[in-house]
């Protein structure tokens, strides 16, 4: 009887061991064939792929002959936008979230929108009026009025009758996924407030263009007479020349 025990836990023993030799064996031929997949497949050279890009012009002013391109037009405004990253940082600073308490933020955001409202529009108004001056001026000059500045004198005025309206449309719109939320008014305040700060820059931006920079190399560098006394205020008052 003992050694018919014996003899079953021997044959147990010997097909345990079958077992994991059988095992073992099998991961050696399943890595072996990874590795056949790895140096068939993988390491074989493909060819390059083509991907779609856009191309954009890298052509400087001297390169085209002196004209200015479509691209530098078109990105003329980028150097006076801030971006959203950085206008929520400087906001931050102004009206910390939720400090000292949420109805304290939020009041603050409000009152920062009523500023900036103002802010924006005394002047957009006052580009408005200046460029009607030196529209004035360089009609005196010319005897006849320029096109191109009637035509941006009215745009300017119809942009700024509709700029608030669509703005409050955008943000309404952009933040009506948090309708009924405890944030909800203060978050739309604060897309407004970043509309208000593009429109700025971009106000900043005409500014330079039809202003600043025609007044510095037109009266400034080539000292053409100035004509009317409108026009001799303006100069002096904002500063384009102060000499």
């Amino acid at each position: 009887m003992y050694s018919l025990a014996r003899y079953f836990q021997k044959h147990k023993e010997l097909r345990c061991s079958l077992t994991v030799a059988g095992i073992f064996f099998l991961v050696l031929i399943l890595l072996r064939v990874l590795w056949v997949i790895y140096f068939v497949y993988l390491t074989k050279p493909h060819p390059p792929q083509t991907e779609s890009v856009v191309t954009v012009s890298t052509t400087t002013p001297e390169q085209s002959d002196g004209w200015v391109t479509s691209e530098q037009i078109l990105e003329e405004d980028e150097m006076f936008l801030p971006s959203y990253s950085q206008f929520l940082d400087q906001l931050q600073q102004t009206c910390p979230y939720y400090q000292p308490s949420g109805v304290q933020y939020r009041d603050c955001i409000a009152e920062q929108l009523v500023q900036n409202d103002k802010m924006v529009g005394d002047y957009a108004a006052g580009i408005i009026s200046d460029l009607g001056i030196f529209a004035a001026e360089l009609k005196a000059e010319a005897g006849s009025g320029d096109a191109s500045q009637e035509a941006l004198i009215a745009h300017l005025t119809a942009l700024e009758g509709s700029w608030r309206p669509y703005r409050d449309s955008l943000c309404s719109v952009e933040l009506d996924i948090t309708y009924g939320g405890n944030d909800q008014s203060a978050l739309t305040d604060t897309c407004e407030l970043y509309q208000d700060a593009l429109y700025y820059g971009r106000l900043q931006s005409w500014q330079h263009e039809w202003l600043d920079e025609p007044i510095q190399v037109n009266y400034k560098a080539v000292d053409t007479p100035i004509k009317t006394r409108a026009f001799r205020e303006l100069i002096y008052r904002t500063g384009v020349i102060n000499d």
